[in-house]
């Protein structure tokens, strides 16, 4: 939520979801605490899951909550996007992302976990971490990134630099940030 608050753009409103397991609902709520969402897209490869889950979310909530049959249905056009899986396999690429978008990489949190494709990271105008030490450890994509001279390290910031005004947010809503 507090990623979001700071990096998504103010009118965000459509957001997609990755991944339907025990932290999927409570980032859902946060992020609709910190934007005024009017629609929640809902993808897991177990349809009987992503079924149960966009039921489960749309008794929660009052906006449209959509079951999505692929992973690009889901994230296509959306102004957020969460990833939530414990994929070792990028789930989300980045030839579907359009300008202005905010991701929040909640499950790639071990080092050998990819939730995102090296394009999908690197479209990123921004990308920010909750803790750069935290980061060095168990950002498998950041790592293999910096590994291969891609990403450096140097051109990460943590997300508490951001909410102090240390570092700026986001500076035009065309930029992705992640």
């Amino acid at each position: 939520g507090l990623a979001t608050k700071y990096l998504a753009r103010e009118d965000a409103n459509i957001m997609g979801i990755i991944g339907t397991g025990r932290i999927s609902a409570d980032q859902v709520r946060a992020v609709a605490a910190v934007r005024q969402l009017d629609e929640l897209r809902v993808f897991s490869r177990n349809a009987e899951k992503r079924d149960w889950f966009a039921g489960e979310m749309a008794k929660e909530f009052d906006f449209p909550v959509i079951s999505a049959e692929t992973v690009e249905a889901c994230v296509k056009n959306a102004d957020i996007i969460t990833t939530a899986t414990n994929s070792k396999d990028p789930v989300l690429l980045g030839e579907w992302l359009k300008p202005g978008v905010h991701i929040n990489g909640a499950g790639a949190n071990d080092g050998k976990r990819r939730e995102l494709d090296d394009a999908a990271v690197l479209k990123a105008d921004m990308v920010v971490v909750d803790d750069l030490e935290q980061a060095h450890i168990e950002a498998g994509i950041l790592m293999d990134l910096a590994k291969q001279d891609k990403l450096p390290w140097s051109n990460i910031v943590e997300l508490g630099e951001i909410v102090s005004n240390s570092k700026p947010k986001r500076t035009s809503p065309e930029q992705i940030t992640f």
